[in-house]
């Protein structure tokens, strides 16, 4: 019994492993060279020695051997992003110095998954226009959580995929490791530095989350959301003879709430007032995209007018084929399970509508969008562990954008706060993410995240760019 409490201690702190170093194979990731292994970690931390499930993990071995730093782990955000393929994003400069680790985490890709059945990305649909289209919606989204089966439900929290973190470090024979993360995949790697505080060297945050995200996050969001949708409103004001979306901020956004009131038929799909609020949220995430949208929302006016096969719309449609698509269904399954494993669902559904009635008044169709219930509402009683606050001494390099609407620059400014050995970069610009594979890179941002990485000296003090 002594020897098997003490094996058990050591287990949960990450002195031992169960897994042996990982088998690795050839393998060829989006044309490039790479070696894949699957490494086994316990399903549920409380039983280390139980059940163990697969994290399928990717080595870009470096390529500078003499030169080597060290592992770094990445990834790409989500939650419910593959990330095996990750290592991609990272400059030639980076690569060649470090073995780039890419993870799908526990219920994500080619890792232990949760199969629900979804077959699309519905459940991010908006609440639509009346009391009857939301109560349709909160019908599908209590079908689509009683669709889950409950043996991994409570297992695909934030912070076991920061445990499984530990153990592919403990598997790769590393003492400590780097990290990147964007967007969600830095509230992953802040959970990391708390859990496991001795065992991290160098961390990238770029779009900066906060534990205040895991989960729900009602209300924080609308108001920078609609500010964006206002900016780019101007943008396309003054493009009117581009674009005759209207002369002025006010006229376009009438213009662009008519849309997201109007059900249209594209290609083989339905493309209704629960899609079409959330089509126009999803390309207004960076001024990269302005155009885009504008060239959307024209091919939406002439689909409305009844004019066959309209000329451009071709980010729309690619928007609405992902939407239906079963990549979709799988994100929206392995985010949906991460988030109602971190946190439980607030609000019952009449306060829910009050909310979103508030929001829309306030900010339109926007706010109702970003104030909708989840199927976390509806997810079974789980045995939830607290929402990790971090607050350590790791060093960190964030990057974070003012007017990004995904992940709030107040959080940024938090998640600063609690790391205090951090340094922030921001950028005065509408945007969600800036290196590799942002759709607007910043080349400047981007040296300085290299040379913080190959050389672990962070910047003197916080930088602001543009």
């Amino acid at each position: 019994m002594l020897i098997k409490s003490i094996l058990t201690v050591a287990l949960t702190a990450g002195l031992l492993s169960t897994s042996d170093t990982p088998q690795w194979t050839s393998c060829t990731i989006d044309g490039t060279q790479a070696e894949c292994a699957t490494v086994q970690v316990p399903l549920d931390y409380r039983r280390p020695l139980g059940r163990t499930v697969g994290i399928a993990i990717t080595r870009f071995a470096a390529t500078d051997r003499a030169h080597r730093v060290g592992s770094l782990l990445v990834n790409i955000g989500g939650p419910g992003e593959p990330s095996r393929d990750a290592p991609l994003e990272l400059s030639k400069r980076v690569r060649e110095r470090f073995d780039v680790i890419g993870i799908d985490p526990r219920g994500v890709g080619e890792s232990i998954g949760l199969d629900c059945g979804w077959t699309s990305g519905d459940v991010w649909y908006g609440p639509g226009l009346s009391r009857a289209d939301f109560d349709r919606q909160v019908a599908m989204k209590r079908k689509r959580a009683a669709q889950c089966p409950g043996e991994l439900l409570s297992h695909l929290s934030t912070r076991n995929a920061a445990r499984d973190m530990d153990r592919i470090r403990a598997a790769l024979g590393e003492r400590k490791i780097s990290y990147m993360g964007w967007s969600y995949g830095t509230l992953l790697g802040a959970v990391y530095s708390e859990l496991f505080p001795g065992r991290v060297d160098r961390m990238v945050f770029d779009g900066v989350t906060n534990w205040r995200d895991s989960g729900t996050y009602y209300g924080r969001h609308a108001p920078m959301t609609y500010n964006g949708l206002r900016e780019w409103a101007d943008w396309a004001a003054h493009r009117d003879s581009t674009y005759h979306l209207g002369a002025t901020v006010d006229e376009v956004l009438r213009r662009v709430e008519s849309l997201a009131s109007k059900d249209f038929q594209i290609d083989k799909y339905t493309v209704d007032r629960l899609l079409v609020p959330q089509l126009i949220h999803v390309l207004l995430n960076n001024s990269a995209d302005d155009a885009g949208l504008a060239e959307g929302l024209n091919y939406l006016i002439a689909m409305a007018e009844g004019k066959p096969n309209p000329p451009g719309g071709e980010r729309l449609k690619a928007a609405v084929d992902w939407f239906h698509s079963i990549q979709a269904a799988r994100q929206a399954t392995a985010q949906t399970a991460i988030l109602c494993a971190d946190v439980v669902e607030p609000s019952t559904v009449d306060s829910v509508w009050e909310r979103i009635e508030a929001g829309r008044d306030r900010y339109g169709f926007i706010g109702a969008v970003t104030e909708d219930l989840t199927p976390c509402a509806f997810w079974p009683r789980m045995n939830r562990e607290p929402v990790v606050r971090p607050h350590n001494d790791s060093a960190a390099l964030m990057i974070a954008a003012t007017k990004d609407h995904q992940a709030l620059y107040s959080d940024a400014l938090q998640t600063h706060r609690e790391l205090p050995n951090s340094r922030l970069i921001t950028l005065n610009s509408r945007q969600h993410t800036v290196y590799g594979h942002s759709a607007m890179p910043n080349a400047q941002v981007s040296g300085m995240v290299d040379d913080y990485l190959l050389t672990g000296v962070l910047p003197p003090r916080d930088i602001t760019v543009g």
